[in-house]
């Protein structure tokens, strides 16, 4: 069972991001009884909010980071900058291990936006670098990053961008399948009911 949330900036029916969300998967687990893990997409949120998620049913978590390197954060998601910051994002997705327990705080990364001109990455090597090496960190930490791949949009702030060399992207599901092993992340976590026990 999969909510993408997204952010709540200000209350929504008098109620915080936290309070909002905490009463939708109340009703869900009451009306639905639902056997399969919830998966909550949202942002990086203190450790006591997320003991909240957690208490409604709650088994999953997604802060979606999009891209590793630090100044590239600030450049492609500066709204979680703002919000949140790099570093309390690294932190607070940490203390969500520590809540949800070790591969079940799935962030999101856009694989092969570190490559977006002219502000990223020049030549594959360095971009995979860079994202193996926040992957290997994480999933160190019991983070179990997921990819989408950069979808370029014509009309978008990024559009008109050549997509990295297919080469990245082998490269990239090569090394990510080699760091799942290392740190024994042989299955995705939370597709079937049986997981969630």
């Amino acid at each position: 069972f999969f909510v993408s949330g997204g952010t709540i900036l200000r209350s929504v029916r008098g109620k915080s991001e936290i309070e909002y969300y905490a009463e939708f998967f109340e009703v869900i687990q009451q009306k639905l009884r639902v056997l399969y893990p919830c998966h909550l997409q949202i942002i990086a949120r203190t450790k006591e909010e997320l003991r909240r998620l957690k208490e409604v049913g709650v088994g999953f978590l997604q802060p979606n980071l999009e891209v590793w390197d630090r100044d590239l954060f600030k450049i492609i998601c500066p709204g979680k900058e703002k919000y949140v910051g790099y570093d309390h994002w690294i932190e607070r997705m940490m203390d969500a291990v520590d809540v949800f327990g070790p591969g079940r705080v799935v962030p999101n990364f856009v694989a092969g936006v570190e490559m977006a001109q002219p502000f990223g990455f020049k030549d594959v090597s360095a971009a995979l670098k860079s994202i193996l090496g926040g992957f290997d960190f994480l999933m160190k930490e019991g983070v179990l990053p997921r990819m989408d791949m950069w979808t370029i949009e014509p009309n978008s702030a990024l559009g008109g961008q050549e997509p990295p060399p297919l080469e990245y992207y082998i490269e990239l599901g090569r090394g990510y399948r080699e760091l799942c092993k290392k740190h024994g992340f042989d299955a995705p976590l939370g597709r079937c009911r049986g997981c969630y026990r």
